[in-house]
């Protein structure tokens, strides 16, 4: 009874041409089984309405039976995860309508019932790894930061030539600038 209450209480309203939907999920071992309803609020009635259910790999597609004033309803067996799920409904000729996604936990189905891909509190990976590499290239900016704005010494280099004596003549490149000569 609790349970229905539940369903009913937490049932959603898509857009148009769906109503309200709404589904429950009972425990079978390795799976859940989740019964989903949903409302068809035009006429004529659609001549198909199906779930997809989405998947990491793609997609499972099962097909709802009407039951009677608009509503139709379907059951199927999935992994105990909160899957993401839209409906589809198709008159003949006419393109199908598809609604929105919404989640097995938003449409009632109870969170107990789903597991989580990670248990909570418990840390996966190596985030402290990243901490450490962000605070090291952090330390490395840093330190070349504070390499560039040391002052510099400039080295002079002295020229010197030596003439044909074998005598050696300073050069001071500020009072005589290098002159490129034309030979070949």
């Amino acid at each position: 009874m609790i349970s229905l209450l539940v369903a009913v209480l937490t049932a959603v309203t898509l857009t148009s041409p769906f109503g309200e939907v709404r589904a429950v999920a009972t425990d079978e071992g390795a799976f859940i089984e989740v019964t989903v309803t949903v409302e068809i609020d035009v006429l004529p009635a659609p001549d198909f309405v199906v779930v997809h259910v989405l998947k990491p790999d793609g997609q499972d597609t099962f097909s709802l039976g009407e039951i009677g004033g608009g509503f139709y309803q379907g059951s199927f067996l999935v992994a105990p995860f909160n899957r993401a799920i839209a409906f589809e409904a198709g008159w003949g000729a006419t393109p199908s309508a598809l609604s929105s996604t919404t989640s097995l936990l938003a449409l009632g189905v109870d969170g107990d019932l789903l597991r989580t891909t990670f248990p909570p509190g418990e840390i996966r990976g190596s985030s402290n790894w990243g901490w450490l590499a962000l605070a090291t290239t952090a330390l490395a900016l840093a330190a070349f930061l504070l390499w560039m704005r040391l002052p510099r010494t400039r080295e002079t280099i002295e020229l010197t030539t030596v003439d044909e004596s074998g005598e050696a003549t300073a050069i001071d490149e500020l009072t005589h600038p290098f002159t490129p000569t034309g030979g070949g």
